[in-house]
């Protein structure tokens, strides 16, 4: 209750949970951004709630975790088992403040990566449909190109044939596929 009032102080907004089932409860029902928890709670202590966490969210979800326990090898068992910041009790509320600041760095840039993934998917579907517009494009200009009834052909700044239609190969006597790429001089 201290630590909401602490937080609600300072402008955030809390959901308290009793418990680490309870926790995982709300979880599922509005998926948190920061979850704050203790380590030691009955029927689901902060570890599995962390772990069930990470495998029920759908975004990232930054874990803080509390704990009177200090000793160098639980806070390295914590952030072994996915927790991201662990803090020790009593608790310090300015170093919770700042850790807090650093969770909203990561999230803000998981938020500016997973906008950056969705523009480019978009960007990727506009490119498949403009690729499949340009091939059928392609493909009637080439049909409309190679039956004209005149000799026709097309040729970049260097003069090299690009195209070739039938009725060019018959006035010159050359296949299109002996034409193409050559410069016109030499077809």
């Amino acid at each position: 209750l201290l630590l909401r009032k602490v937080l609600e102080q300072k402008g955030y907004e809390v959901t308290h949970a009793v418990n680490g089932v309870d926790a995982l409860e709300r979880f599922k029902e509005t998926e948190f951004r920061v979850v704050i928890s203790d380590w030691m709670m009955p029927e689901m202590d902060g570890i599995e709630l962390c772990e069930r966490l990470r495998e029920s969210a759908a975004g990232y979800v930054y874990v803080i975790l509390l704990s009177a326990k200090s000793q160098r090898e639980d806070s390295l068992g914590a952030y072994e088992a996915g927790v991201d910041d662990f803090l020790t009790k009593p608790l310090d509320r300015e170093e919770l403040l700042a850790r807090l600041k650093v969770a909203h760095r990561v999230l803000a840039a998981e938020d500016s990566l997973r906008r950056k993934q969705e523009e480019l998917k978009l960007a990727g579907e506009r490119l498949a449909n403009m690729n499949d517009r340009l091939t059928l494009a392609s493909r009637r200009f080439e049909e409309l190109f190679s039956d004209l009834p005149v000799a026709c052909f097309t040729f970049n700044r260097e003069g090299l044939i690009h195209e070739w239609n039938c009725a060019a190969a018959e006035l010159f006597g050359a296949h299109p596929e002996s034409a193409l790429m050559k410069p016109v001089w030499e077809a």
